[in-house]
């Protein structure tokens, strides 16, 4: 594990170049204690339209200069046991018009030596994880279904699934734990809103060389929905998942509300096994969750909440152990957060993470190692036709309090 030098909490800009719509921005912790952030500017055909990309060192300050890729969006990272990166991208060619996925890996000197693509006329960029052999997966998806790949240290490809919907689900999310076994987390939300009929999240096992590890495992039920998925691996070997899921009319709620429908968060902490740890946690905020899913022992925010609603939740894993749940409220300014223990027990009030929010349709990025620098990355809102910017945030290995 690097040792990570002392690093100042700051909220800064990322991009040197304000783009006309930059946007989707993604995070990777890096194995010198650093991390690098990729964004996308989704102008095809234009001077504009690229994927870049910033480095950041242990230290939390940037280490040389932006990373320049031709027309692209989705831009997906994973880091790599040699100290590089592995960076794919949806891809639009307007002199061959070949468009589909492409993805390139990354020496540590930022050089890259390897380039993949999978030409296809309906793509989803998914999701890469890194895995302790050096090699790295990749959960993709094409016209023709979804796809889980597995490379080794080589580029060579050791394995292929064709992932059936029972296991991919509603947008699949993996990472690789401490033991290096992959994790596929997904959602059967049902897709009509509101959802009355309940849904569920699976979990499907690999090891590095792509072989399943059992059958795939019932997670979470939720009574409503569950969508916006994210997980992230503990340095213990647990893990917790968190999800978004609607409040409905039958659930009870903070008297006085005049809503039909909100949205709550939820996270749930598992052990290395699969088991749960503790209780789902559930963060309230005032006039936006139903009394009836609120655990007693978490903090309540004492400020009413305009819009009813939670979404986009992130877990921050911290080197110290537990995590910190964010997400984004659209009437909020600001990420919100709360601090949770190993066995989910809060230990912070409400938190105003950042400065400003995401753009109303946009998410958000966050860093998904426990070993690292905690980093949130955005995009907020710009003024019509003066562009937007790439912001993030990092703390202490502690993360924030």
């Amino acid at each position: 594990m690097p040792t990570v030098a002392a690093v100042v909490t700051r909220e800064f800009k990322v991009n040197t170049t304000k783009l006309v719509y930059s946007n989707t921005p993604e995070i990777a912790n890096l194995k010198d204690g650093g991390y690098i952030i990729a964004w996308s500017n989704p102008f095809f055909g234009t001077a504009e339209g690229s994927i870049r990309a910033q480095r950041y060192g242990p230290d939390g300050e940037s280490a040389g200069s932006e990373i320049i890729l031709p027309v692209g969006i989705q831009p997906k990272l994973a880091a790599l046991e040699d100290g590089g990166f592995v960076l794919a991208y949806n891809f639009y060619d307007a002199a061959t018009s070949n468009a589909g996925l492409r993805l390139l890996k990354f020496k540590a000197s930022d050089q890259s030596d390897f380039t993949r693509e999978v030409l296809a006329t309906f793509t989803d960029s998914g999701q890469i994880a890194g895995l302790p052999n050096g090699g790295y997966t990749w959960l993709y998806t094409t016209s023709s279904g979804r796809n889980l790949d597995f490379f080794n240290k080589s580029n060579q490809q050791v394995a292929h699934t064709a992932v059936s919907n029972g296991v991919a689900g509603i947008a699949p999310v993996i990472f690789v734990s401490a033991d290096g076994v992959v994790h596929l987390v997904s959602s059967d939300s049902p897709a009509t809103y509101p959802a009355t009929a309940g849904a569920h999240i699976f979990e499907q096992r690999f090891d590095s060389t792509g072989s399943t590890l059992g059958a795939p495992a019932l997670r979470v039920t939720s009574p409503t929905n569950a969508f916006d998925l994210s997980a992230s691996p503990m340095a213990d070997g647990s893990y917790a998942i968190a999800y978004a899921r609607s409040v409905e009319a039958n659930e009870p709620r903070t008297s006085g509300v005049s809503y039909t429908s909100a949205s709550a968060v939820v996270a749930q902490m598992f052990d290395a096994a699969g088991s749960p740890v503790g209780s789902e946690v559930v963060p309230d905020l005032e006039k936006g969750v139903a009394q009836g899913i609120r655990p007693t022992n978490v903090p309540r925010l004492t400020v009413p909440c305009p819009t009813p609603a939670q979404g986009r939740p992130k877990v921050l894993p911290l080197q110290q152990g537990g995590y910190v749940l964010s997400w984004k409220s659209p009437n909020r300014p600001g990420l919100q957060g709360v601090r949770y223990e190993s066995r989910g027990t809060p230990n912070s009030v409400l938190l105003k993470l950042t400065s400003t929010s995401p753009d109303y349709f946009e998410g958000y990025a966050a860093t998904r190692a426990p070993s690292s620098i905690p980093v949130l990355a955005w995009a907020p809102p710009g003024a019509e036709g003066n562009g937007r910017d790439i912001v993030a945030k990092q703390w202490p290995s502690d993360g924030p309090r």
